[in-house]
């Protein structure tokens, strides 16, 4: 009886773990230079391959420390697709500039009371819209800095994360 409620208790928390996807096809982090991030150092993102088209949302997240100096943060976030189509039997790819766009990234209040989540670093999420993608598209995203100081102390890591919204059915 005990194996029977121990599985029982299994399933049901795979399967309670497996529904807290919430769409989320892509998580990846880059670490800064704990010395500051650097204007021209630049961050990419690869997302690979997706099998669904479908319309998805990038999110850029970010983990600062106590040693970041301001209150906001502004990014260039540069976001292309690349199409996979297939031609008498090879592969060609095509890279299509899908946007850049310049991120302000409100870190605190109007006090400035840091708001992010979490105890020792601080992590933050900025939506970046919504990218209608095809089966066997990818994305490349470059992220730099762009402010005034050359080297900007206090941000630890740098995300993107890809989601893909719940379609409405009919």
């Amino acid at each position: 009886m005990k194996g029977i409620a121990a599985f029982t208790l299994a399933a049901a928390l795979a399967l309670g773990l497996a529904a807290c996807n919430d769409g989320k096809v892509y998580d990846s982090y880059r670490q800064t230079s704990l010395a500051g991030w650097e204007k021209t150092d630049t961050l990419f993102f690869g997302v690979p391959r997706l099998n669904k088209a479908g319309a998805y949302q990038p999110q850029l997240s970010l983990r600062i420390t106590d040693k970041f100096p301001f209150t906001s943060l502004t990014l260039i976030v540069d976001e292309w697709v690349i199409h996979q189509k297939a031609v008498a039997g090879t592969n060609r790819q095509r890279l299509q500039l899908l946007k850049t766009d310049t991120l302000n990234c409100k870190l605190s209040n109007r006090k400035g009371f840091f708001n992010g989540q979490g105890v020792s670093n601080l992590q933050y999420s900025f939506p970046m819209g919504t990218v209608n993608l095809l089966p066997g598209d990818s994305l490349l995203i470059r992220v730099r800095h762009d402010m005034k100081r050359e080297t900007m102390p206090g941000v630890s890591d740098v995300g993107v994360q890809l989601f893909l919204q719940k379609s409405e059915s009919v």
